[in-house]
């Protein structure tokens, strides 16, 4: 009896012994099966995050370029509204026609045809917008597309008055429609449009009031690309603080 006592303790023992190594070795596993996990993990966030920085870094020199075409932008749009007062004034006062006036004719009625620079977010539109972890560079980059952008591209057409209407009427009135020609060395100079009938111009309501319309989208254009260079300047901010931090 006292042999099979023992035989059994020492039978115990073992099993003890088995099932504290198996749970041993079941933990190393889950250990080990998590560590590996963490690291699968991190590596996927660092893959992730250098996708983040790339689309970041394409985004902000889109913008950079934005922004320099935008000072172009305005810098054409107040002379294009001088060449508009210009020509109301020489109008409204009965001045005498002089050649020199035909490069304030073609100005006061030339479009600009925006357009940004938008294969970055296309990019990042095919990838998802949640690619960019920080919402709030997140916001202001749809926003700048979306709203400010095509706001721009709206008033570039025309608001009050399209752009499409004028040249029809230019057609008419004006020996050629166009801003820019093409100089004898061959660069681009300033265009020029003659009127066919300069006397009839001075008391035309209608074109006077294309001119008078044309100078108040131009005034609320000017506005709009000021404060779309605005918060492109603080976009492009925040982008680098981001892509330092990283």
């Amino acid at each position: 009896m006292f042999k099979n006592a023992k035989d059994n303790t020492i039978l115990n023992g073992k099993v003890k012994r088995y099932l504290l190594y198996a749970l041993g070795e079941i933990i190393l596993v889950v250990i080990g099966i998590l560590i590996a996990l963490g690291v699968n993990n991190r590596n996927i966030a660092s893959v992730e995050k250098q996708q983040e920085i790339k689309i970041l870094k394409e985004l902000n020199e889109g913008f950079i370029s934005d922004s320099l075409n935008l000072t172009y932008f305005g810098q054409r749009i107040r002379f294009n509204t001088y060449a508009v007062g210009h020509i109301l004034d020489v109008l409204q006062s009965d001045q005498a026609y002089h050649d020199s006036l035909d490069v304030y004719f073609a100005m006061a009625v030339t479009p600009f045809m925006w357009s940004e620079s938008n294969s970055a977010y296309k990019t990042l539109l095919s990838k998802g917008v949640d690619v960019i972890s920080n919402d709030t560079i997140r916001y202001d980059i749809i926003s700048i597309h979306t709203n400010l952008f095509e706001t721009i591209k709206y008033l570039d057409d025309g608001v009050f008055v399209k752009h499409g209407y004028i040249h029809e009427y230019c057609l008419k009135h004006f020996d050629r429609v166009g801003s820019e020609a093409i100089g004898r060395d061959n660069n681009f100079t300033a265009g020029r449009m003659k009127p066919l009938n300069y006397q009839a111009l001075k008391s035309d309501q209608e074109y006077l009031t294309i001119l008078r319309t044309v100078k108040s989208q131009q005034e609320v254009f000017l506005s709009i690309l000021n404060s779309t260079k605005q918060q492109l300047a603080l976009t492009i901010k925040r982008i680098e603080s981001e892509i330092n931090q990283s």
